[in-house]
């Protein structure tokens, strides 16, 4: 259920940076960011309390310097739609399964997070305790100074415990001739690759046959808010009383001065702090716990010497704060708009905008997801394609804990999971993304045009390497980029055609035209061709 609700907020509220400058920082700086936009409020207001800091400022140019070693750009497999509200979010892939493919190193990245929390010293009011250079060792390994050695990292278990590579044919649930028998009555497809590969899938080209499927109810939507939101998610509730208490969440507005002046970084309105979460300096939190609502007081304070800012380490301020309001964390018993609004990080501020939300964005590509997959039948894959995901899988996971000087085991083991358990889970989720990308090429190559250099060109240009395109595909390979974009146009296409059979599952009294073909505004050149040629008989 956690890495559920990870994979939620990521859907609804990561906007990935794809400037060619991020391009350069290391996979586990970038990871940082993204987790540190995710999954902790606290810790997205503190980043932007944070940049306020000159010292903060310095740290983030020296990251870059030494990020320079390491370009290689990583590509995810989504796409982007608007929000009710007309925000810019990513929306989910249609096939869940292959997006399990990256959950290993989701909660790996949560595990960095955890990590550096439990090891570092609580920072200034507004900034997490979290320095940018200190996991295990104290810095990343590319920031040790000149002649110093990283520490020897074994990760040779990973090797010896690597799980059976699952059989593909064996994932199959039904038979080739059952297969057969639904593509004679209309329910199935089959459809072959290039490469020998082919596929058996429910026929999601008959559009009153796949809106059958995709019927969202208004039961569907409850339930899923009760047991994905509010039986698991802690939200801010209101408190009985008036004067503050550790564990309280304390609504403050505050000014830190020093010799009676304003210093960078030191105010903010409206800030949310849990008392007792040891989030700001020493003292600052103990000072708020006892003030009214609606009180004003000075808390004079003293920055540890080891402070980040030289310009404030061991130096005595005093802060002006007013208490706004309280409220304490717990689980709602029925959603708000208030509740909806902080689920969905801002995203939907009425109940009504999270249902909507929920049923086109979670529901339907859900039913999507089990409609394609439950009796996908994949023939002609061998092992050594599963071997493959599963080996770069754990790769990327072992390369990013080198980077801060841990092994594999260390870094699963601060996250509470076992080498086993995600080697099992990780070999899982390949056996997963393979068929899935064989029922992505399998889509390309016989309902849409395939991908071509302009494609590549293009997302290059999307990426911030619109004049060195050469660059971009030597830094992520040729293949990759063509297999990201085969899965880009595919789930594209299934995407609206989910969409627009929901939309007559929703309103079965209305018509609903036919899905256009997503690569004909990718490719008008081969559009005008084709409009040129005899017409097949």
């Amino acid at each position: 259920m956690a890495k559920d609700q990870n994979k939620k907020k990521e859907l609804l509220e990561e906007e990935e940076n794809t400037s060619k400058k991020a391009s350069e920082e290391k996979d586990a700086e970038n990871a940082e960011e993204i987790d540190a936009s995710e999954i902790s409020e606290e810790e997205t207001d503190a980043k932007d309390f944070d940049e306020k800091d000159s010292e903060d400022k310095a740290s983030e140019e020296t990251d870059e310097e030494d990020s320079s070693e390491t370009k290689k750009k990583n590509i995810t497999p989504e796409a982007t739609f608007d929000s009710p509200n007309g925000k810019s979010v990513h929306r989910p892939i249609v096939y869940l399964e292959l997006a399990l493919a990256i959950i290993a190193l989701v909660f790996i990245i949560v595990a960095i997070v955890n990590y550096r929390k439990s090891h570092t010293e609580p920072a200034a009011p507004g900034v997490s305790g979290t320095d940018a250079a200190t996991v295990t060792t104290g810095v990343p390994t590319s920031a040790l100074p000149n002649g110093a050695q990283a520490p020897e990292i074994d990760n040779s278990k990973v090797a010896e415990m690597k799980p059976a590579t699952p059989d593909i044919a064996a994932m199959n649930k039904l038979t080739e001739a059952e297969c057969e028998a639904n593509v004679a009555d209309g329910t199935m497809i089959r459809m072959d690759c290039a490469d020998g590969t082919y596929v058996y899938v429910r026929n999601f080209k008959d559009q009153e046959y796949l809106a059958s499927h995709l019927v969202v109810t208004e039961a569907d939507i409850d339930k899923m808010i009760k047991e994905e939101f509010l039986d698991v998610e802690k939200v801010p509730l209101p408190c009985d009383h008036e004067v503050a208490e550790l564990g309280d969440i304390a609504n403050i507005d505050y000014v830190g001065k020093k010799d009676g002046v304003a210093f960078d970084g030191g105010t903010a309105n409206g800030y949310d702090l849990t008392l007792g979460s040891g989030q700001f300096i020493p003292g600052f939190e103990d000072g708020v716990a006892g003030m009214k609502i609606g009180e004003t007081k000075d808390i004079p304070l003293t920055f540890p010497e080891n402070y980040q800012s030289a310009e404030l380490a061991g130096q005595e301020v005093i802060f002006t704060v007013t208490l706004n309001a309280l409220k304490t964390e717990g689980y709602a018993t029925e959603l708000t708009d208030d509740i909806a609004n902080h689920l969905s990080g801002g995203m939907c501020p009425t109940v009504q905008e999270l249902k909507d939300y929920l049923k086109t964005n979670w529901l339907v590509v859900q039913k999507m997801e089990k409609f394609l997959m439950d009796d996908l039948y994949v023939d002609g894959v061998s092992t050594a394609s599963v071997d493959e995901y599963y080996d770069l899988q754990v790769q990327q996971i072992m390369d990013m804990g080198e980077t801060y000087g841990m092994s594999m085991e260390d870094l699963l083991s601060a996250q509470g999971y076992t080498m086993e358990d995600a080697l099992n889970q990780i070999m899982s989720e390949a056996a997963s993304a393979v068929r899935a990308d064989v029922l992505y090429r399998a889509v390309l190559e016989n309902e849409l045009q395939p991908v071509t250099d302009d494609d590549i060109t293009t997302l290059a240009t999307q990426n911030g390497y619109g004049e060195s395109v050469d660059e971009f595909i030597e830094q992520n390979g040729r293949d990759e980029l063509i297999l990201y974009l085969q899965r880009d146009k595919a789930t594209a296409y299934l995407q609206e055609l989910a969409d627009k059979a929901s939309m007559l599952s929703s309103d079965s009294g209305e018509e609903v035209d036919e899905v256009s073909d997503v690569s004909e505004s990718d490719n008008a050149a081969d559009s005008e061709t084709a409009e040129e040629a005899p017409e097949k008989e």
